[in-house]
């Protein structure tokens, strides 16, 4: 809550309030729980007065109000497998919460049950829409804790509810497989499970494919779009299907891919001018969009080729795409360049350009330089054009914060911005356009957003994922994107494909598409399109081979149309040589297709039957012969014999029956895998009730043969008329095939700039909707883009950040853990490898992920003296060889490598009038832990000291890179990691590692970093010890000379500890401890 003291309104003042209090008589240090009070507690403890309560927790049991009897009680949901009744032992258990939402005196309650375990099986809640407590989120768990089930009712009036069920299936390892999701009928779902998404892993765990919007219930039915994910040999994703969105069988399997992505890091693409990265940085991405249904634009591969500074911020971005023949199309189109930073890590200018059409020419949009006050933005100039950066004014201060550091004032944007006492954003205002204003409970979670724009409000409300428009439901987030509600009350699944950062490329839908594809064989003699023959030979095979001109009326089955006002042509198939196959249409397929085939006979009788036997296939061969020529969406040319001849043993000689009364003529279809694998065939046979005696044709009447069938499969399907009685004329007219496709429409497709600026342009096809609820970059933050986009903010949950300009407008709340960068710095400055999407931190799944793999990996054991010392002076087979005789590839800086032979070598070579190679680092650390005497109180001396004497400047701005040293110091001890314990390098650790000295000093610095985070969670207090391994393990990450700091630290503290039985961080500690009791006079 809030305590106000007009009075005592200093520090010094309140100080002194709170050292009067005398806790040990009158004044009393808690609460008790009361009955009819406004939360339930009683008001004894300081202060009594003066409050505004925000919040509650409850504790215990569920008698909040202390009347003697529950207020709220489990609400069984029938599910099976539920937890009948919930646990009554809650003793220390939070049961209940009561927050306000700020501004207000309403309150959100929430109300807690646990199973015996002590695990949450259910949650019960009002919303900000209906104060009454009716919301229920009811949970299913197995015996390991594993979600199989989660009911979820809301209900935010008398007239409007949902209830979802969400299913999930595992596999051994406990990893997700399957979610499924199901919404009551009566509220307008369906009987049956959505299947979201199936996902696939590899032998080693890693998602190796997603598959979105399942065509059944029950994810065997195939689905509409397939994500697939390629990694390389260090566990980096290298690829999301492929930038060619083709089938490749390596990295893609489909052909029908929304999106696909290909990032480069130590592979270079020589069109691309990618310098190789092995430090992890990204040095080149490709990709693709399809966005086929508009196509305005050309649909081709793009590609960013990204240079670092030594410290890994972005310099440069250069931009091309595929013209066809090479990367020769949109040169330099939308590159971002020459972007440059202070020492904090504040950025001070680039420059950003954009292509409007394939033919126009690049424009340079913005050309920005930045002025500071510290590391507070006040002036932004561009001497560019008016697009991309809006340069609204030219004061000498255009950018105003308040006491903590939150932007205030845009002048440029001519917008103000309000906080409330959490430091969220409350409100954002343009005179003359509108508002955006923000709602908030307690614990600062934003609750809504009013838009006012003109004479015109709205507001969006935001209830556990689920959106308001209005109080009308609009849409509520699901695994893979979120569920639209659609005007007649039906929803409709939205999915969002995303990038290696989690940034949303593309959206999509599902559409159900109907193409009827038309053989009438009548040409009107025209080469326009509304000649019949024109459209009918780009789908259709074999139309000329056996078409029959100048047949009578009888015999053809065309109405008459203003084109062809005498139709008079049909197939006609004698079961001899050329003319057994009729007309044929090829199609691609996916699961889920429904394919309607007819078309109309009439027979000559009598007729024998022929022996069909498999003369199908060389039939087949003969009418197209040997290939298809990219029929319908089948790609190149294919050998038909190769194709068909896996039919051959299952279409057998009995193919059709063996009725006597009328020929082997049909209508069939082939149906192949993507891999032209004989999958599943069939066949409609013509009637005997249709064939017709010597110039008696018009005594009957035509039969239709036709199929309908529902695709499982992915592949291609080949329909096709077919006369196997030799000597049996047959007439075939009017064939048509109806193809009811599910087919993702994309609905927005996105590119960005670094940092997250949309591209504009010849890019994009679909333009992104101006609706609000669009989630975008920097991991799907929600864009502010309501009254006209005057804000063009993205939100993250603490703070909004600003994708034109690169930097937040507020401080992070992590800013002591980088004490060495802005507190406004996005991303590090390297927005291609990291995100933020939190507002908080940027992510380090790497680092954790390195550090689950070394706890489950083989490597440990201890260091062994004899064999240090062998290894260092015997030219045996120690560690210190096997580590010093490691090739290594040293960053040369400006983007240039070299690899040596051995770390020793790159050593040597790097220090010039050196010898010792590494052995000389790891001496010179040791100077650290054996002349103590050398050091001042703060332990760092000696290390600028061993930094300036080397006379290496690669050493020097290893270390003092915009205060990534420091920034290590933190960043590793303030990680986590639950079940942590220390781990030690040995034998078989060196034995084992044949890789880069880059890997084995990322392995080094690892080992470092889990002894620390074991420590720090165990020890009382941080010391120096910790500080040095954290600071030490994360600086190995660093390109080049970092590599050789941090190898030579852990060695050397490795050595130091078996020699002195204490680590360097220890020296230090017992000396400044030492110093420190000299200085007070102890000693």
């Amino acid at each position: 809550g809030i305590y106000i003291d007009a009075t005592n309104n200093t520090r010094a003042l309140m100080q002194a309030v709170l050292d009067s209090k005398n806790y040990d008589a009158a004044d009393l240090y808690y609460e008790t729980r009361l009955p009819a009070t406004a939360d339930g507690y009683s008001n004894q403890s300081f202060p009594t007065t003066n409050t505004t309560i925000n919040g509650t927790n409850y504790y215990d049991d569920y008698d909040f109000d202390n009347n003697g009897s529950p207020d709220y009680t489990y609400a069984n949901q029938s599910l099976g497998a539920e937890e009948p009744v919930p646990t009554t032992q809650t003793r220390g258990a939070l049961t209940g919460t009561r927050k306000r939402i700020l501004g207000t005196n309403t309150w959100l309650i929430e109300v807690v049950y646990y199973d015996r375990y002590g695990r949450v099986v259910q949650k019960r809640n009002n919303n900000q829409l209906n104060t009454t407590v009716e919301d229920v989120t009811t949970i299913v768990l197995d015996f390991e804790g594993k979600v199989l089930k989660k009911k979820t009712f809301q209900k935010t009036s008398p007239t409007q509810s949902i209830t979802l069920v969400d299913l999930y299936d595992y596999d051994a390892a406990g990893r997700v497989l399957l979610v499924k999701q199901n919404i009551n009928p009566a509220q307008g779902g369906t009987a049956t499970n959505k299947v979201i998404a199936q996902y696939k892993y590899n032998e080693l765990g890693q998602l190796v494919e997603k598959n979105l919007s399942g065509m059944g219930a029950t994810g065997t039915e195939g689905f509409l779009q397939s994500v697939d994910l390629k990694y390389n040999i260090r566990g980096w994703l290298t690829h999301i299907n492929n930038s060619e969105l083709k089938y490749d069988k390596v990295a893609n399997d489909d052909n029908d891919d929304v999106f696909g992505m290909e990032l480069l890091y130590e592979k270079t693409d020589a069109p691309l001018a990618n310098a190789a990265k092995f430090n992890g940085n990204i040095s080149s991405v490709k990709w693709q969009h399809n966005d086929a249904l508009t196509s305005s634009q050309p649909k081709r591969q793009r590609a960013y080729a990204f240079d670092y500074y030594n410290n890994d911020q972005l310099k440069h971005a250069n931009y091309k795409a595929w013209s066809g023949t090479g990367w020769t199309a949109e040169v330099g189109g939308f590159d971002m360049k020459n972007l440059s930073y202070d020492h904090n890590g504040n950025m001070l200018g680039y420059e950003r350009y954009s292509k409007a059409t394939d033919a126009a020419a690049n424009t340079k949009i913005d050309q920005l330089t930045y002025t500071y006050t510290g590391n507070l933005l006040t002036k932004v100039e561009d001497v560019a054009s008016t697009a991309g950066f809006a340069n609204g004014s030219n004061l000498a201060s255009e950018y105003t914060y308040d006491a903590s550091g939150n932007l205030t004032a845009d002048q440029n944007k001519g917008i103000t911005l309000t906080y409330n006492e959490l430091n969220k954003t409350v409100s954002v205002a343009k005179a003359g356009q509108g508002s955006l204003t923000y709602e908030y409970d307690a614990n600062g979670t934003r609750l809504s957003t009013t838009t006012v724009q003109g004479a015109t409000s709205s507001k969006q409300c935001f209830i556990d994922g689920f959106v308001y428009q209005d109080g009308t439901l609009l849409y509520y987030g699901m695994a893979e994107g979120k569920v639209n509600r659609k005007s007649d009350g039906t929803f409709e699944y939205e999915y969002m494909v995303t990038d290696h950062q989690g940034n949303v490329r593309v959206t999509f839908k599902e559409l159900v598409q109907t193409t009827t594809y038309t053989a009438t064989l009548e040409d009107n003699g025209t080469a326009t399109p509304t000649n019949p023959r024109v459209i009918e030979m780009q789908n259709y095979e074999s139309l000329f081979d056996v078409e029959q001109p100048q047949v009578g009326p009888w015999l053809n089955k065309t109405a008459a149309t203003t084109a062809v006002p005498s139709p008079n042509r049909a197939a006609y198939l004698t079961g001899l040589a050329n003319r057994k196959i009729g007309p044929g249409i090829s199609l691609k397929v996916k699961p889920g297709d429904a394919l309607h085939m007819e078309a109309f006979g009439k027979f000559l009788k009598p007729s024998a039957n022929a022996s069909f036997g498999n003369t199908i296939v060389t039939g087949l061969a003969a009418a197209f012969g040997g290939s298809f020529a990219g029929v319908n969406g089948l790609e190149g040319s294919s050998p038909v014999s190769a194709i068909y001849n896996s039919a051959s043993a299952i279409i057998g000689t009995n193919y059709g029956g063996s009725q006597t009364d009328r020929p082997r003529a049909y209508i069939n279809y082939l149906l192949f895998d993507s891999d032209f694998n004989f999958v599943d065939a069939g066949w409609d046979r013509i009637d005997a009730a249709s064939g017709y005696l010597v110039n008696q044709e018009n005594t009957v009447a035509w039969d239709k043969v036709q199929l309908d069938i529902t695709v499982a499969k992915a592949g291609y399907v080949y329909i096709y008329l077919s006369n196997e009685s030799e000597g049996t004329s047959v007439y075939f007219d009017d064939m048509s095939v109806t193809h009811i496709a599910r087919i993702p429409q994309v609905t927005t497709a996105n590119d960005y700039y670094p940092f997250g600026m949309r591209m504009e342009g010849v890019v994009n096809n679909t333009a992104i909707s101006n609706a609000t609820g669009q989630y975008t970059y920097n991991g799907g933050s929600a864009w502010q883009n309501g009254a006209g986009n005057f804000a063009n903010f993205l939100s993250t949950p603490l703070r909004e950040y600003d994708p034109v300009l690169g930097r937040f407008n507020g401080i992070d709340v992590m800013a002591t853990k980088y004490a060495g960068l802005s507190p406004y710095v996005y991303a590090l400055n390297n927005p291609v490898y990291w995100s933020d999407p939190s507002g908080a931190d940027v992510t380090w799944d790497d680092i954790f992920r390195a550090v689950r793999t070394l706890l489950a990996s083989e490597y440990g054991g201890t260091w062994k003296n004899t064999e240090l010392a062998d290894g260092g002076g015997g030219g045996g087979g120690g560690e210190l060889t096997l580590f010093t005789s490691a090739p290594v590839v040293v960053n040369n800086g400006a983007g240039s490598y070299t690899v040596y032979t051995t770390m020793g070598q790159a050593y040597y070579s790097n220090k010039g009038n050196y010898s010792g190679g590494i052995e000389t680092v790891i001496f010179e650390f040791n100077k650290m832990s054996v002349d103590v005497t050398s050091l001042n109180a703060s332990g760092t001396l000696d290390l600028n000291k061993f930094v300036e004497e080397s006379r290496d400047p690669r050493l020097a701005a290893a270390i003092g890179t915009t205060g990534f040293f420091l920034n290590a110091l933190q960043t590793a001890t303030d990680l986590s990691l639950s079940g942590a314990k220390p781990l030690y390098t040995g034998p078989q650790a060196w034995a084992n590692l044949k890789a880069t000295g880059r890997t084995v000093t990322r392995y080094l610095g690892i080992v470092g970093l889990v002894v620390t985070i074991y420590d720090v969670k165990t020890a009382p207090k941080v010391s120096s010890a910790h500080i040095l391994d954290g600071a030490f393990g994360v600086i190995g990450f660093i390109p080049g000379a970092g590599s050789i700091i941090a190898a030579g630290y852990f060695i050397s503290n490795t050595i130091t500890i078996m020699t002195t039985g204490k680590s360097i961080g220890q020296h230090l500690d017992d000396f400044i401890e030492a110093k420190a009791r000299e200085n007070a006079g102890l000693n």
